[in-house]
């Protein structure tokens, strides 16, 4: 399986590429590694890992979010997984409902 962190640059990038790693390595087998592509608790998980490893983003660095929603994009591109706000919203540790309503411009504008 090819080695995440590799492509990562600089800053945030690096520590979810590598908790992407760490997860593939320590909690999954050999058996369940190639899994992670059809499986999507697998993947789930994986995100659950990363989102329980790396620093709660500040929700008003509006930069930050986009840069990890563009990382989470390709994870979900990599492992052939359907991105959805829900989802993110576990990687940033936010209310689903709270991403809804950023998207109605209630919170913040557009």
């Amino acid at each position: 399986m090819k080695n995440n962190t590799i492509r990562a640059e600089s800053g945030i990038e690096v520590y979810i590429y590598q908790y992407a790693d760490l997860f593939i390595d320590q909690e999954l087998d050999d058996e369940r590694r190639p899994k992670i592509y059809d499986n999507n608790g697998i993947f789930r998980s994986m995100l659950l890992f990363i989102s329980h490893n790396i620093p709660k983003p500040d929700n008003e660095n509006i930069e930050l979010l986009d840069y990890i929603f563009n990382i989470y994009i390709d994870l979900c591109c990599k492992y052939d997984k359907l991105p959805t706000l829900e989802m993110f919203s576990v990687v940033i540790m936010v209310d689903p409902n709270t991403l809804s309503a950023w998207g109605n411009g209630e919170y913040r504008n557009n």
